[in-house]
């Protein structure tokens, strides 16, 4: 049996070998917020944070003030 050592900085080109089409996928999760109105968004840290990126993209926070 082999082990397996994580290396953080590797994670975007090993998922994206191992999950085919990755990138299309973040992008229909993000999509399907389109029409949706929120004033806050959460993060809970299960990941690298790609899904959320993703997602302010299209909804950017409003200007403060």
């Amino acid at each position: 049996m082999s082990q397996f050592h994580f290396d953080p900085s590797a994670y975007r080109e090993v998922i994206r070998r191992e999950i085919a089409r990755y990138d299309q996928l973040q992008d229909a999760i993000a999509d399907a917020t389109s029409g949706v109105r929120a004033a806050s968004s959460l993060d809970l840290g299960t990941g690298t944070g790609e899904t959320l990126s993703r997602v302010q993209e299209r909804h950017p926070p409003p200007p403060l003030g």
